[in-house]
């Protein structure tokens, strides 16, 4: 499969290494990996751009939010299915109420398909199933004038039974004047890069302890059955989306201009460090040059975090291995070229003082945002205890922080004020039933969010 990648370090760094390749029992936890990844992504994009399309369509003083009547989503075996299944949770996640339904057995649908279906109808979600060119008929006839229909199938040309399923519904509703999109789940896909006019979901919910943070966390996966991949697939997203927008405003204003327009993610060992090796593949997706300092070697990271770090190495992001504290003059040197800094080294999980390597890094962090270096912190910032805001012996002071689902309590103190800076509430596609108190949530939709601030 190609997973083993060298490290690209430069020069003749002696701390040049590769990359762990998961071991041969991995391979389809590696496989499932990789699927999940693009199925999260290609369902939010579509959802994202379906939301700012929608809101460009409302005529001006309408007072309407230009959402469509409907969006009817079709699901058939295979990715095509499962991808439009991950847009449907995206959807839901939106307020709206997609008609779903799946052509085809389920007990031969796969994974993805199955997945997806598990979380829909673990949320609640109706779904309708469609055995024959009938009764997709039917399900195309009954849509709402406007609707849009999702085709989630390949192509008729295909030639199966669950593709002329498909096939009868796209007839039908193209016979009614209904937009159509068919999702295509085939080869490689990257997010495209981020624009002040996306359509941006903020969670409208109440703060939230780290033991609630962690519950929350926990019965999305375990209860709603969304993978834990792709709630860090969603978390780096927003992260990198948040860095990219930074970085400009930070070259703009000469802040970061030693740094050349580069982004610096230093990452820990746990789930917080994987949320940063996903925010740097993105970045590097989008032509930002980035590299990742890792505290630790990539052979002592687990599950989600290894394979994102197998990833951004195939993306191109130089991982610079950093074992021990004789290895942190190469971040020093780095840190002193002014780059923006993404701190994704320790979580809202942290109780504890801050110690080892770890504090050292915190502490250099420190000492570049004082020398001028632009910081994000990724859900809260390092060394914070995010219940009280109070510093665990160190912490990262940071111009922005990202947080996930919620804001956290400590996040609202005077203290924490003080070392989170701007705060941005990311939906990582939490549940709405675990975040809201009244069920009615509140999208916080913006289009046109400005470059670099004014997002909260």
């Amino acid at each position: 499969m190609g997973l083993l990648r060298k490290m690209v370090l430069g020069g003749d760094d002696p701390l040049k290494r590769p990359i762990v390749a998961p071991k041969p029992s991995d391979e389809e936890a590696m496989a499932i990996h990789r699927l999940r990844v693009r199925r999260e992504n290609i369902g939010r994009t579509l959802t994202m751009a379906f939301m700012l399309r929608a809101k460009r369509a409302a005529p001006v003083g309408s007072g309407r939010s230009g959402q469509p009547a409907s969006v009817a989503i079709i699901a058939a075996p295979g990715e095509e299915g499962a991808c439009a299944l991950a847009a449907a949770r995206h959807l839901l996640q939106y307020g709206l109420d997609p008609a779903i339904a799946v052509a085809g057995e389920r007990d031969a649908a796969g994974q993805g398909v199955n997945e997806g279906l598990e979380c829909l109808e673990a949320i609640g979600a109706a779904i309708t199933a469609l055995h024959n060119a009938k009764a997709a008929e039917r399900f195309a006839g009954s849509l709402r004038p406007g609707a849009e229909l999702w085709i989630g199938a390949p192509p008729p040309e295909a030639g199966g039974k669950n593709e002329t399923v498909a096939e009868a519904a796209r007839a039908v509703a193209c016979g009614r004047g209904l937009m159509t999109i068919r999702v295509e789940a085939g080869g490689e896909f990257r997010c495209p890069a981020p624009s002040s006019e996306d359509f941006v979901f903020r969670p409208d919910a109440e703060p939230m302890t780290r033991e609630r943070s962690r519950a929350v966390d926990s019965i999305a996966q375990e209860t709603y059955r969304i993978p834990g991949t792709c709630l860090m697939e969603n978390a780096g997203y927003w992260t990198a989306r948040e860095a990219f927008f930074m970085r400009a405003e930070a070259a703009s204003s000469g802040r970061a201009e030693g740094g050349s327009g580069r982004v610096a993610v230093v990452c820990g060992r746990g789930n917080n460090g994987g949320d940063g090796l996903v925010a740097a593949r993105m970045l590097a997706w989008w032509e930002v040059p980035v590299e990742v300092f890792l505290l630790g070697t990539a052979g002592a990271l687990s599950d989600d975090p290894a394979r994102n770090a197998v990833l951004a190495v195939e993306a191109g992001v130089p991982i610079r291995e950093m074992p021990d504290a004789g290895a942190l003059p190469i971040l020093e040197a780095a840190l002193r070229e002014r780059p923006l800094i993404v701190d994704a080294i320790l979580g809202t999980g942290m109780t504890g003082e801050v110690r080892g390597l770890a504090r050292d890094a915190v502490a250099m962090l420190l000492d570049a945002r004082r020398a001028g270096a632009p910081v994000l912190a990724v859900d809260c910032p390092s060394g914070m205890d995010c219940n009280t805001g109070e510093p665990l012996g160190i912490c990262v002071e940071a111009d922005a922080t990202v947080t996930f689902g919620a804001p956290k309590t400590g996040f609202l103190t005077e203290a924490g004020r003080s070392r989170c800076g701007r705060v941005v509430v990311a939906d990582i596609c939490l549940p709405r039933r675990l975040w809201t108190t009244d069920g009615q949530a509140s999208a916080g939709e913006s289009s046109g969010d400005p470059p670099g601030g004014g997002r909260t």
